[in-house]
């Protein structure tokens, strides 16, 4: 059977939309395995009739991938003392929660620091002398050895960012070098130099790990941009791993808003993706190309949306994620918050693998308990306590009130909060660990504030005393009672001390 393609109308507006793709995926500088995949897409592109559902699929996916930020990285601020100071100031308390986020990124800022060692291995004395001078002057770290047999010694005893060895040499030549030395170094980067290039030898190198094939006199500016490149990704893979934080307790006890400071702090961008009530799994790792309107998953779509490979990616209630016949949402976690498995993620719209491991991902649950425990092995747990009364005392007088007055348009009248008045607020108004409904009163009373300043027949009723009185006022009658423990013992009262999530002090 022959199917014949439909007569296009207009030949010459198909050639310009396939001329354009071809010239933004030139411009997008894919890695070579996407640029392979988009190209033969573009193929059969270009044999499909523009009217087809498929043409429009097509087009698409190759969009979809040319816009995806393959080699897009935030550099990191590795001012250790300015993430101290931001904090400090965006967070009063929870002083065990912020050292914790401190030494975790602490680790990762050294692991980021360390010197870029490089090994150089040839057997001719004046190449190895002049790699040698020519990279220390740029001022990487490097060692150097004769032949591969001193090479791998060497590799054993030491690790290296970058290996740079000669393909023919005696004993052991440079294929078996980076077949051994990918055994004991598999994060360690290889260039071929060789001076006898041929088709078949640069194959078998990069088909046995090898990151890029060079041949002799070698071209020292491209040398000095491959290994440059190098460094970048390497850089950003080592802030990358380490295990994955969960911030774990009560709602209203920071979670979120830390998540924000430690992107503010890196100065990397910021994701929030909510998982709450989430069920279907293509919800995270996408639809497959099957119909026009194929979608990838939510974690892809946020990375491209951000335009960057590294950013603070927060996945917020993932104690809340549901489970039916659409599949286990849990199960997809388990491959994005693995270290050894995220840089290999597959979105089934994408088909290709795409490489999370620069991404920072932050969890945050209420209930950890209710976490599948192959996913909690996983995570880092760091519980939020509540909030003492005397913590939400001073949250609420130089945070919480002063933002307040500012977005209700009371900064110039400033009316002042009395410590009695913010205690029976906590105390009468509240129950809670976190400070959301502290907020929520503290903006109710500053509404009524406002409208009492613009009353037209008295202009002096607006008080610039927040007190008691004026608190219950304002508030109506209290919601709870505050008690406090019986000084004697009473016939037939007891006194119990029970957790809850509601916090509490001893």
């Amino acid at each position: 059977m022959v199917f014949f393609k439909k007569q296009r109308e207009d030949d010459s507006a198909f050639d310009d939309d396939l001329l354009d793709i071809r010239q933004a995926i030139d411009k997008a500088k894919l890695p070579e395995e996407v640029d392979v995949v988009v190209r033969k897409e573009l193929e059969r592109l270009e044999k499909t009739d523009p009217s087809t559902a498929e043409y429009s699929i097509a087009i698409n996916y190759i969009d979809y991938l040319i816009s995806l930020p393959w080699h897009h990285f935030t550099e990191d601020n590795l001012d250790f003392n300015r993430v101290e100071e931001i904090l400090e100031k965006t967070h009063y308390g929870l002083t065990h929660v912020k050292e914790r986020v401190l030494e975790y990124l602490a680790v990762r800022t050294l692991c980021q620091l360390k010197s870029f060692r490089i090994l150089v291995v040839d057997d001719e004395d004046i190449a190895r002398t002049n790699l040698e001078y020519v990279l220390k002057k740029d001022g990487y770290e490097v060692d150097t050895a004769i032949n591969g047999i001193e090479a791998l010694e060497r590799v054993k005893e030491n690790e290296y960012d970058l290996i740079l060895t000669d393909l023919k040499m005696e004993k052991l030549d440079g294929l078996q070098l980076l077949e051994e030395a990918k055994k004991i170094a598999p994060h360690s980067e290889i260039i071929m130099i060789t001076g006898y290039a041929t088709v078949t030898s640069a194959v078998d190198a990069m088909k046995k790990g090898a990151a890029y094939y060079m041949a002799k006199p070698i071209d020292l500016k491209k040398l000095r941009e491959t290994i440059k490149l190098i460094k970048k990704k390497k850089r950003h893979l080592q802030m990358a791993k380490g295990p994955i934080l969960c911030f774990s307790g009560p709602p209203g006890t920071g979670k979120t808003s830390i998540g924000r400071a430690i992107a503010e702090a890196l100065e990397r961008k910021f994701v929030r993706l909510s998982l709450a009530g989430l069920r279907d799994e293509s919800e995270l790792r996408g639809h497959r190309r099957t119909y026009a309107g194929a979608m990838p998953g939510r974690i892809i779509h946020e990375i491209r949306r951000m335009s960057v490979k590294n950013p603070v990616f927060m996945l917020d209630e993932i104690d809340k994620i549901g489970q039916d016949f659409r599949g286990d949402a849990a199960s997809v976690l388990l491959e994005i918050l693995d270290p050894e498995q995220n840089s290999h993620f597959v979105d089934y719209y994408l088909d290709i693998p795409f490489n999370l491991s620069g991404v920072m991902f932050i969890a945050t649950a209420n209930i950890v308990d209710r976490l599948p425990p192959p996913l909690l092995d996983r995570l880092e747990v760091i519980n939020f306590p509540g909030y003492t009364e005397a913590e939400k005392t001073k949250i609420a007088r130089y945070y919480l009130i002063p933002r307040q007055l500012r977005e209700h348009g009371l900064s110039n009248m400033r009316p002042q909060f009395t410590d009695k008045a913010i205690v029976k607020i906590i105390r009468e108004y509240t129950q809670e660990a976190g400070l959301r409904n502290l907020e929520r009163e503290i903006a109710t009373i500053c509404r009524k504030l406002a409208r009492l300043c613009l009353k037209e027949d008295d202009k002096n009723q607006c008080p610039m005393e927040v007190d008691e009185a004026v608190v219950e006022k304002l508030l109506g009658p209290r919601k709870y009672e505050y008690e406090v423990a019986a000084a004697k013992n009473r016939i037939g009262v007891t006194t119990g001390l029970v957790w809850t999530e509601f916090g509490g002090e001893i």
